[in-house]
């Protein structure tokens, strides 16, 4: 069980830079974290080792 486990996350801005190093983070951690930003090219699925 990960430390975020029981967590819904929301990050805006996630498409790249600092939103996107949170968002990996919380997925390692098992959060279910969905990703919004402007632009879909950038978009990336962050996964956990």
């Amino acid at each position: 069980m990960g430390k975020y486990s029981d967590k819904n996350v929301v990050i805006t801005g996630g498409s790249s830079g600092m939103g996107l190093a949170v968002a990996e983070l919380l997925v390692q951690g098992e959060a279910r974290v969905v990703i919004t930003g402007r632009s879909q090219r950038r978009h990336r699925t962050p996964h956990a080792p």
